[in-house]
């Protein structure tokens, strides 16, 4: 018995929208081939990523990520579909201007119409010629194609209930460490509950800035991470760590407004006292200040007794302004209401981002969040920029945008 191939119910003029078969539901998924380890230079043709076992049949109706694989100019490729029959008639270029925002000779982002239908266990194909991981693109910490479309699996769907839909956005914050020499990928899970009412989720929006922090030496460092719910906008809070002048002074921590200023412990000779650890427990024992600011003492290779805060000053640090969308800064995994990842593997945050240059954070079809579920992402950072040689925390921000179902 041949494959069965169920296709979409597709716009007929206008009259009747998108929907999956009848006995089938679809799922947004995106299957990631990572070209990370590919050689420079080399061809690599039959790559592929398999359409794996319980996640269901696949339906194609986008690739973005070949200008991150490919020399810009001279790469080119061939898309198969799970027959091995190419899309292509030969090799075909992505473009002198590929990377960095260019869409150029279909380098970023590639519509599949119609879409094609990959069986579970079957492969999505691809040849790759003249290979640069990162693809000449500086802001790509990793170099991935992402199949993007949708999971098909044999349901019947819930019962419904009337509802008016109301615009909602659900804002979301997270403290993203990692890139020490204890934790290199270390990857933090921000949840956002879904309170109220249920929730369509139909579109991503990820902004990054670097977390306030002290580095105290080349292994140890003080960081600062806004407090939720926020009592304040994060870019407002300063902090200063101010060189005592005196003996035997106290460790102190004053906050007026926003600024908050740690006035470390002395001895009998005016020399500093205070460790880091004894810094962010003054700071997070106080009442006011820890309305603000979480502290907490990183040291990964030593212990925390004998390290001091060095380097203090009185210019106070200020959270900077958020980074560029379309720069990478961490690979990120979405999760549904049940907890089945949306994508095959984490991916680059700039195809997961709405504001970065692939426009890629729409959810299509949209995710359902039942009332009383969660939305759970995994960012792991990926380029560490700015204060610290080896690493450097990032705050994340995250706008997850659609429509609140709300009872009618």
């Amino acid at each position: 018995m041949g494959t069965i191939v169920t296709p979409s119910r597709m716009l007929r003029g206008f009259d009747r929208p998108y929907s999956s078969p009848a006995g089938y539901s679809d799922f947004p998924f995106t299957w990631v081939y990572d070209g990370s380890s590919l050689t420079r230079g080399n061809n690599y043709p039959n790559q592929f990523v398999t359409v794996q076992s319980g996640y269901g049949d696949f339906i194609l109706r986008r690739i973005m990520g070949l200008d991150t694989v490919l020399e810009p100019g001279s790469g080119q490729f061939q898309i198969k579909d799970m027959s091995g029959r190419y899309f292509q008639s030969v090799p075909q270029n992505i473009g002198p201007n590929a990377g960095n925002g260019s869409l150029a000779g279909c380098a970023a982002d590639i519509a599949i119409l119609p879409e094609r239908f990959y069986k579970e266990l079957s492969n999505i194909g691809v040849d790759l010629y003249d290979v640069a991981p990162s693809g000449g693109i500086a802001s790509a910490p990793a170099s991935q194609i992402g199949f993007q479309g949708v999971r098909r699996i044999q349901s019947n769907p819930p019962p419904g209930f009337t509802y008016r839909p109301k615009t909602y956005t659900y804002v979301t914050y997270g403290a993203i460490l990692g890139g020490t020499v204890l934790s290199p990928t270390l990857t933090t899970q921000v949840i956002q509950p879904v309170q109220n009412y249920a929730f369509d989720l139909m579109q991503v929006y990820l902004f990054f800035q670097r977390l306030l922090a002290f580095i105290t030496d080349s292994s140890a460092a003080l960081y600062f991470q806004p407090v939720q719910p926020l009592a304040a906008p994060p870019e407002l809070v300063t902090i200063q760590i101010l060189t005592p002048v005196g003996d035997n002074l106290p460790l102190t921590v004053t906050v007026t407004g926003y600024a908050i200023v740690v006035r470390p412990a002395t001895n009998a000779l005016g020399q500093l006292i205070s460790t880091g650890i004894e810094v962010a427990n003054a700071i997070n024992s106080n009442p006011e200040a820890s309305a603000l600011v979480f502290a907490t003492a990183v040291y990964p290779t030593q212990p925390l007794e004998t390290l001091t805060p060095v380097g203090v000053g009185p210019n106070p640090v200020v959270n900077p302004a958020f980074f560029s969308p379309n720069a990478s800064w961490a690979q990120c995994l979405l999760f549904d209401q049940n907890s089945v990842q949306v994508y095959s593997q984490a991916m680059l945050d700039l195809f997961v981002n709405a504001g970065s240059y692939y426009n890629n954070g729409a959810v299509v079809p949209l995710l359902q969040y039942a009332q009383n579920s969660r939305i759970r992402m995994d960012i792991t950072p990926t380029i560490w920029s700015g204060v610290e040689a080896e690493s450097s925390p990032l705050w994340a921000t995250i706008h997850y945008v659609g429509k609140q179902r709300i009872p009618c």
